[in-house]
C-alpha cells in the first residue's frame, strides 16, 4: 500500500493506533485504540486510558462532550455543564436539571438556595 516508498525505512502506525508486534508488514497490522483509550503520537506500542472528567476524541478541543469510540488521538476535558465519573470514556454526561458543573468535573453540584437550572447540561445556575 506504499508507492515510491523509501527503501529500508519502517513506517509508524498513525496516532489513534498501536502495534506491539515486530515485523509488521502493513498498516493493517496497526490496532485501533479501543473505546476510552487514546494514542496521541505515531509509532505507539500501547494506548493510554482517558481519566475521569475527560473523554476520548479525534480532535484536541471538542465542545459537545461526545468523542470517538475508536482510534482516538486525544483525551479532552469534559466541557462545563457535563461530567464523567469513570476512567476510559468517550463521552461526557449532561448534568441533570437543578445542577451545574464547570469543565473537567467528575460530578455535578446542586444549585444553591434561591437559584435554579431548568435544563440539563447547565454550566451555571440562574
Amino acid at each position: 500500500s506504499c508507492y515510491s516508498c523509501e527503501i529500508d525505512v519502517c513506517l509508524s502506525c498513525p496516532a489513534g493506533t498501536y502495534s506491539t508486534r515486530a515485523g509488521s508488514v502493513s498498516m493493517s497490522d496497526c490496532i485501533s485504540c479501543e473505546a476510552g483509550k487514546y494514542s496521541n503520537t505515531s509509532g505507539s506500542t500501547s494506548c493510554s486510558i482517558c481519566e475521569n472528567g475527560h473523554f476520548t476524541s479525534d480532535i484536541s478541543s471538542d465542545s459537545d462532550g461526545v468523542g470517538v469510540s475508536s482510534e482516538a488521538t486525544a483525551c479532552v476535558v469534559c466541557p462545563a455543564g457535563k461530567y464523567q465519573v469513570s476512567n476510559g470514556s468517550y463521552y461526557c454526561d449532561d448534568c441533570p436539571a437543578g445542577s451545574f458543573s464547570i469543565e473537567g468535573r467528575t460530578n455535578c453540584s446542586a444549585c444553591g438556595a434561591g437559584k435554579y437550572a431548568d435544563s440539563a447540561g447547565t454550566s451555571e445556575c440562574k
